[in-house]
């Protein structure tokens, strides 16, 4: 495994504990049942959205070990059916 496929690697699992904690702060608004927390959610969805699309975009072609890429490739998708899971259960 190359420098750079470390250092990215790195990041994306630094990434992954940052969305992580937007997620656990969504779960906390949803138990508030407001409709108030309708801007924070969707500003937390797209700080989680924005880290998937920079780990897609910038580190992940450099990944070049296929168990690293499988589990990467599974992580950003259960993400982003979380994303999509709040923002259908809250916006419709």
């Amino acid at each position: 495994m190359s420098y750079i496929e470390k250092k990215y690697r790195g990041k994306i699992f630094e990434l992954f504990d940052d969305t992580i904690n937007l997620e656990v702060d969504i779960l906390e608004l949803f138990k508030q049942k407001s409709i108030q927390i309708s801007d924070k959610i969707a500003k937390l969805c797209s700080l989680c959205n924005k880290n998937i699309n920079l780990i897609l975009s910038k580190y992940y072609p450099e990944i070049k070990e296929m168990d690293d890429k499988l589990y990467i490739k599974a992580y950003l998708k259960f993400r982003y059916n979380m994303i999509e899971i709040c923002k259908f259960i809250y916006f419709n």
